[in-house]
């Protein structure tokens, strides 16, 4: 009798872990099936044992887009800004690593891996002074690159970038237990298929991330699942470090010792969303503010017009003048 129960358990246990692992290469697969984000200007750098995507265009003074710290992100968002912004510069845009079409190896990802790729890119690749634009998480290794290497930045522009508050918030039990989870195979994989499922994704950006969710049309939706999936759904490890908070540092001191021109973008959603990006003024008064009316978390897809025209305001005045 026990016997029989016990080999029923074990098949139900083989059949659900098969169901899983089913679930997981299924949506894998239609995740990708369009292949939205290849391109025929693809570019890669190769950084340590890393390949990562990029691309250039226009020519002038340079500028250096950097994403959103986030698996389902890519240098899409930038899309919208890149034809009026290389009108005048020259324009690279990179997939940092964990995200879009670079390489998303298995590893725990911390701010200071990639302020060693931001300063390693401009010093090989670009090979001049750079504005760099900078979108959400990526703010903060974009601020510690120019603190360690300041001679590498004409300036710096950090749209919607995280409260200094929680990037004060270090790693504790609880959220390395969430790491561990979201990094475990197949349990931790079904996680985040769930949460990056395109029904998740089109929920979170319109909670979330959109001023008006009608800006969220289906091709931007197919390219956000495309990217979270991309290389068998490795962007966990992104995801799992960012739940982990090994993104997070104490950045009040690079801010307050900040001298090179800065600007700080906010939506216009919510004031308390602005009041976040407004932790970082409150460190450094001569950081100029700006909010992108009818727009959130992306005023660079939602309102690119005033985007640009704020960006192109800001080199005339402070950059071409230090």
């Amino acid at each position: 009798m026990n016997k029989d129960r016990v080999l029923r358990d074990i098949k139900f246990l083989g059949l659900s872990l098969a169901a899983v692992y089913g679930f997981n290469k299924a949506t894998n697969y239609v995740s990708i099936s369009k292949s939205l984000l290849n391109s025929s200007e693809e570019e890669y750098y190769n950084w340590r044992t890393l390949k990562i995507h990029f691309s250039k265009t226009g020519s002038g003074s340079p500028i250096l887009l950097l994403h959103d710290l986030n698996p389902a992100s890519s240098s899409y968002i930038w899309e919208k800004i890149v034809p009026a912004l290389s009108k005048n510069h020259k324009v690279y845009v990179m997939d940092l690593p964990g995200c879009g079409l670079s390489d998303k190896p298995k590893m725990t990802y911390n701010s200071f891996y990639y302020v060693l790729l931001i300063n390693d890119f401009i010093t090989n690749v670009i090979c001049e002074k750079t504005m760099v634009i900078s979108s959400g998480l990526s703010a903060t290794p974009a601020l510690m690159a120019c603190a360690y290497e300041p001679k590498y930045y004409s300036s710096l522009v950090f749209i919607n970038p995280p409260s200094t508050i929680q990037m004060a918030d270090l790693p504790d039990g609880s959220s390395e237990i969430l790491k561990c989870l979201l990094e475990a195979p197949l349990i931790g994989e079904l996680l985040y298929n769930t949460i990056y499922s395109r029904f998740m994704l089109d929920n979170t950006l319109t909670e979330r991330y959109f001023y008006n969710p009608f800006n969220i049309d289906g091709k931007l939706l197919d390219i956000f699942c495309e990217g979270a999936h991309l290389k068998n759904s490795n962007g966990r490890y992104l995801e799992a470090s960012i739940n982990g908070k090994y993104l997070n540092m104490d950045i009040t001191h690079a801010l307050r010792n900040l001298t090179t021109p800065a600007m700080v973008i906010a939506g216009s959603k919510k004031p308390h969303e602005t009041a976040v990006a407004k932790t970082w003024i409150r460190e450094n008064d001569n950081i100029r503010f700006r909010v992108i009316s009818k727009s959130r978390s992306y005023p660079q897809i939602e309102n690119p017009k005033e985007t640009c025209h704020e960006i192109e305001n800001f080199f005339a005045t402070k950059v071409r003048k230090k």
